[in-house]
């Protein structure tokens, strides 16, 4: 049985996936600006409700194989990138930063000195 043919596939799929996964770096933004609850529901939304079933879909019913359950997942973290990318770009990152200052201002009272004179 030949193995080389389906591992180059896979491989080229796996690093487009890994090349994209990377890119999301935009969750990162997004968590730091104090986002995680869209970015929970992004990410369940992406992977679960487009990625796994579009890999299932492509994976068994269209006989792709492994190739296909990668694509799937490829396709549910494009789609994530996406989203983030178009939420971040159109924020308000004035407003952003009074939010950020007003949360730290609110952290800094309540700061207690760490040792006691």
């Amino acid at each position: 049985m030949n193995v080389v043919n389906p591992c180059s596939a896979q491989s080229l799929i796996a690093s487009k996936y890994l090349t994209v996964d990377k890119l999301v770096c935009v969750e990162g933004v997004a968590v730091g600006c104090g986002w995680q609850a869209f970015v929970a529901y992004v990410n369940v939304g992406c992977y679960y409700l487009v990625g796994v079933p579009l890999g299932v879909l492509l994976g068994f019913k269209s006989d792709l194989g492994a190739k296909g359950i990668w694509s799937g997942m490829l396709g549910g973290t494009i789609l994530q990138t996406i989203i983030l990318l178009w939420v971040t770009l159109r924020a308000d990152w004035e407003k952003e930063v009074q939010n950020a200052q007003s949360r730290l201002s609110t952290w800094d009272e309540k700061r207690q000195p760490l040792l006691l004179e």
